[in-house]
């Protein structure tokens, strides 16, 4: 592999990185906002803590799980893990 190909591969990467990156970190803002009772009108009365609360909730209203049981533990551990993995990042 050359330069210029090594370096088209990392730019795309780059790309899908943050394009990825932007909507994950919008939709775990969602989810901290709904589950810490931090927007408007939430008419939880407490916090819901751990994914089984979670997924619970988001089920009321009958659409089915939206992941499988630890799907969503394991993803944020995921994600941790590759950021604390990555050399420029740390």
């Amino acid at each position: 592999m050359t330069h210029k190909q090594q370096s088209a591969q990392l730019h795309k990467a780059i790309k899908r990185f943050i394009k990825a990156q932007r909507t994950a970190t919008a939709a775990l803002t969602k989810i901290t906002e709904i589950a810490l009772c931090e927007n408007d009108g939430n008419p939880l009365e407490c916090a819901l803590q751990g994914e089984g609360q979670i997924i619970g909730y988001a089920t009321i209203d009958s659409l089915g799980s939206p992941c499988a049981s630890g799907e969503f533990n394991d993803a944020i551990e995921c994600a941790s893990l590759a950021i604390s993995a990555n050399g420029y990042v740390a």
